[in-house]
């Protein structure tokens, strides 16, 4: 019996305004399991203004225009769609008033400063700084089952901001700690 071989189509780039890293994993890649391939990702919380309304509907637009590029006009009843989520319905707090956008890929995306340099600093960019993504949709499948997931291309670090992780607001305590004495 033969089968169809899943086929990938990739949107156009949608970069985001700025947002929130959460969980960044842009320096080395992370499997989510032992089950799952190691992949660079990142979630961003991207506010729920305008803008923010404006980018999840450019995403929305771009997932829908790979589907349709890669299996027609009609949509499979089991479409499966990755990578945007409402933050309300967290049961993270800190998540609630946001769009949390998760992108992941198979190959380093580019890292860059405000300045547009590449940033090789792991701690460098950390949950809780801010940053902008690039992303494409990607969809994938068959007509009979297919999905569409957020592949990272790019991420710019645009600013310093509260860390999420515990471990990161404890090593700023512990430098505060040291007296600037000289000696």
């Amino acid at each position: 019996m033969a089968t169809s071989a899943i086929k990938v189509e990739r949107s156009a780039r949608v970069v985001s305004p700025r947002g929130r890293a959460s969980y960044p994993t842009l320096f080395a890649p992370r499997a989510f399991d032992e089950t799952s391939k190691a992949k660079y990702s990142i979630s961003l919380m991207v506010p729920k203004n305008a803008e923010g309304e404006e980018y999840v509907k450019k995403l929305t637009e771009a997932c829908n225009s790979a589907i349709k590029t890669l299996i027609g006009a009609k949509k499979p009843g089991n479409l499966e769609l990755w990578g945007i989520s409402d933050g309300d319905e967290s049961d993270d707090p800190d998540m609630h008033g946001h769009y949390l956008v998760k992108a992941s890929n198979k190959t380093r995306p580019a890292v860059v400063s405000l300045d547009k340099e590449p940033i090789e600093d792991e701690d460098s960019v950390y949950g809780g700084c801010f940053v902008r993504i690039s992303v494409c949709a990607k969809a994938y499948g068959t007509p009979s089952k297919c999905g569409c997931s957020l592949e990272l291309v790019a991420v710019q670090k645009v600013a310093d901001g509260d860390p999420f992780s515990s471990a990161a607001k404890a090593k700023i305590a512990a430098v505060d700690e040291f007296d600037s004495a000289e000696f």
